[in-house]
């Protein structure tokens, strides 16, 4: 594609799409998939895009400008990959280099993290007039659509726009021009040191990400050299009074980060053994607290890095031959190649007993690779009541907007956008057959839907007594003969000559 717009600094690459819209006069969301991206599905996100690689082609060589470029200097992957593991983190990028399909998300803990994306698109009217000034265009900046993020350092509060980001239109890239202002955030002291440490993690990116161990020590030994100790263990309640006396509880619980006072809370977990990755925000919220103001996210990666991870020791697998087994333990393999460990030692209680005394290595080693999956059922949602619930609320919009024939087209994903919980009714439909049934009830085909817009400008005409033709009825509608079907054709055909009869 030629002329495609080069990225301004900390410019999104949706953005960089949505001007190339505007640059081409090109106004369907569709086509213009198809001139960058030669695939008319991809969906317009904001935070962790795909098809990375597709972006990259369009640039010549000599600019340099590589997919993992674009990803490190134009998305938001910048506060996600430190907090990740090594492996992890280049599987995320080659996601986004190419076809992700929702991994890269997953992967990278968005989907399950307590601190929860933004619903609309932010942006600063200051910054948007120093863009104009400076390059001659404005353009969604990357920092203002991070989540929690809600002020600008510079300029103060952000401003919230009428573009949503998970909205009905997904393959539609807009331009910061065609946005309008709805509403702003109140700016407090919390809030801008907050935005201050996450532009730091944009303006420093880091190569290489600290292992578990290494957070571990790390924490371990940030908090004993503040004194948040009770003799050779961490003093889990002094920290979490520092916490909140840092950031303020009413910012902390409006922004999901307020930790609970149970031996499992989020605070409590970071601050122990690593076993799994925290949040961008967790970790900015905990080490600034920690620290007492004094340590930046970005100095906090630089000291974990440089921690020696401790050697493990390697446990020596025991490799026994079959006919150097007792008579228990070949006992003890057959009942595990049948029924799995756990079973074979309900069953066989005093066998695992005298195996647990006298070959305790082997029983491990043996149970260990014969470990069946567990079976979990989530029972943590009543999915009935919520099916009830969902489905009285579409039944309400459906015969709020029966007679309406200016709405939009009903189609699933419309109706199930007008839902405060769409994303998980979308994801869970199988469990909804109330909704299900709703949905495929009064989701509305392509025929109906250009025979009601049919109808609209019919009855307009009718009302305000003008002559009706066909072209100009098409014209009214926005429709055109070679996107029409056989059914909606005559349906146009008889309207046109019953308008012609009530003219005469």
């Amino acid at each position: 594609m030629l002329g495609f717009p080069t990225p301004y600094p900390n410019e999104l690459l949706y953005s960089v799409i949505a001007r190339t819209g505007v640059h081409e006069g090109e106004t369907s969301p569709k086509q213009l998939l198809n001139s960058v991206f030669a695939n008319k599905k991809v969906i317009a996100t904001v935070d962790l895009p795909s098809h990375v690689g597709r972006i990259a082609d369009q640039y010549p060589k000599s600019l340099s400008l590589s997919a993992l470029d674009l990803i490190e200097k134009h998305t938001l992957w910048p506060i996600y990959a430190p907090f990740l593991p090594n492996d992890r983190r280049k599987s995320v990028e080659e996601w986004m280099c190419d076809r992700s399909q929702g991994a890269a998300h997953l992967a990278s803990g968005i989907v399950a993290s307590r601190v929860l994306a933004k619903r609309v698109m932010l942006m600063c009217h200051c910054c948007l007039q120093q863009h104009e000034q400076e390059y001659g265009e404005a353009f969604w900046d990357r920092r203002w659509q991070v989540p929690v993020v809600d002020c600008c350092p510079i300029h103060g509060a952000l401003s919230e726009t009428d573009i949503r980001k998970n909205g009905e239109h997904r393959h539609a890239y807009v331009s910061v021009l065609q946005s309008k202002i709805v509403g702003s955030h109140p700016e407090t002291e919390s809030s801008k040191r907050f935005s201050e440490l996450v532009y730091q993690l944009f303006d420093s990116f880091v190569k290489s990400s600290p292992s578990y161990q290494q957070w571990t020590s790390f924490y371990r030994n940030l908090a004993f050299a503040n004194n948040f100790r009770n003799g050779k263990r961490i003093d889990h309640q002094l920290i979490r009074s520092q916490f909140i006396s840092y950031w303020g509880k009413d910012w902390l619980k409006k922004k999901n980060l307020l930790p609970s006072t149970s031996d499992t809370s989020w605070l409590r977990s970071i601050c122990r053994k690593h076993r799994k990755a925290f949040s961008f925000a967790e970790h900015i919220t905990a080490i600034r607290s920690l620290s007492q103001g004094q340590m930046s996210t970005v100095q906090a990666l630089e000291r974990a890095l440089n921690i020696n991870e401790r050697c493990e020791k390697k446990k020596a697998k025991i490799i026994a031959e079959i006919n150097t087994l007792t008579v228990d333990q070949n006992k003890w393999l057959s009942l595990v190649l049948e029924y799995g460990p756990k079973s074979a030692r309900n069953a066989q209680p005093a066998l695992y007993a005298r195996l647990y005394r006298n070959n305790h290595d082997w029983l491990v080693n043996v149970d260990k690779k014969h470990k069946l999956p567990p079976v979990s059922v989530n029972r943590r949602v009543e999915w009935s009541a919520r099916d009830s619930v969902a489905a009285r609320a579409l039944l309400d919009f459906v015969r709020r907007v029966e007679n309406d024939l200016s709405v939009p087209r009903l189609t699933q994903t419309f109706l199930v956008h007008q839902l405060n919980n769409s994303a998980t009714i979308e994801k869970n439909l199988c469990r909804l057959p109330r909704c299900t049934a709703i949905l495929k009830r009064y989701t509305e085909s392509v025929d109906e839907y250009q025979i009601r817009r049919l109808t609209r400008a019919y009855i307009s005409f009718i009302e305000s007594n003008t002559m009706i033709k066909e072209w100009v009825l098409l014209r009214k509608s926005g429709l055109s003969e070679v996107r029409m079907s056989k059914v909606v054709k005559e349906f146009l055909g008889e309207i046109v000559r019953d308008g012609k009869q009530c003219k005469i």
